[in-house]
């Protein structure tokens, strides 16, 4: 019967439709529920007058099998502000877009693109912060280390300075540490966490929580402090289960596992730590 009413009711929807209508009230009405066709979301990508459309064509095409090829990572490059052959470009102004494209490239891209997800730490939005401290627990590059800090130390928003303490754990340095063990004091339980995890990566201690048995520890030991070094892994987006996971629950499902991030194998992770203490040795000497 509804479906009856909406049928007999669309001519006379139709002359009140909206600008953002396409005149067919039943396709306006499952828009949302049918995904475009990949050369929809590539054409997509390139709307300029529809944010919504160009955030949900990176997602697609993000996860999508081919969401890491050439063409596609360029053109997360090109929306944060970075051309083909490295000019300077306009960033999205839309907050959506930068946060998608900035997970997409910590999906799909490479160590140098740590040069765009960092500066969206400082990003006005704090859900833009948030996926770039995600998108840097997936990319190993120093030049992350210092915005990742200024977030871990100055963010207003505790997800942001969660997501950086994760993100730290694969920097031996001591800097890092120390602002680690300051973290301990965060209000936010998760803040808390995310900088004791981080630390016993780093150090391959096993403290508690609390500050003052690292700040000890450190002073003692701070020529050697990432001699046990554990190796640092992220663990990946789990997607939450479908309706059809859930009808066919028998099945098991395949379980997302922990993964090292780009540009760190774990044999100069496991060099990292004694050569950082021979370094601090031999500088103390």
């Amino acid at each position: 019967m509804l479906m009856a009413a909406v049928l007999l009711a669309s001519p006379m929807a139709m002359s009140g439709c909206g600008a953002n209508s396409s005149g067919n009230l039943l396709a306006d009405m499952f828009s949302g529920l049918m995904p475009p066709s990949p050369q929809e979301a590539a054409l997509d990508l390139f709307d300029i007058y529809d944010a919504d459309k160009r955030r949900r064509a990176v997602a697609l095409i993000a996860a999508s099998p081919f969401g890491h090829e050439e063409p596609y990572v360029r053109t997360y490059r090109m929306m944060l502000g970075r051309g083909s052959q490295g000019q300077a470009l306009p960033v999205d102004g839309d907050a959506t877009v930068r946060a998608t494209c900035a997970k997409a490239l910590g999906m799909h891209g490479t160590v140098d693109d740590a040069d765009l997800i960092a500066p969206l730490l400082k990003d006005k939005v704090s859900y833009v912060r948030w996926q770039a401290a995600q998108a840097l627990q997936r990319i190993h590059n120093p030049i992350a280390v210092e915005p990742l800090l200024d977030s871990l130390r100055d963010d207003d928003d505790s997800d942001v300075r969660q997501a950086s303490a994760y993100a730290l754990g694969q920097y031996p340095e001591p800097l890092v540490f120390d602002t680690l063990v300051g973290a301990l004091a965060d209000t936010n339980y998760g803040v808390v966490q995310a900088s004791h995890q981080s630390l016993r990566t780093l150090t391959g201690q096993t403290f508690s929580s609390k500050g003052a048995e690292w700040m000890a520890w450190g002073e003692k030991n701070r020529s050697t402090l990432f001699v046990d070094m554990q190796t640092y892994r992220f663990l990946p987006y789990q997607k939450p289960a479908s309706l059809m996971d859930k009808m066919t629950f028998w099945r098991d499902r395949d379980e997302v596992k922990p993964r090292e991030p780009i540009g760190k194998t774990i044999e100069e992770e496991q060099g990292t730590g004694s050569d950082e203490a021979e370094k601090q040795a031999d500088a103390s000497n």
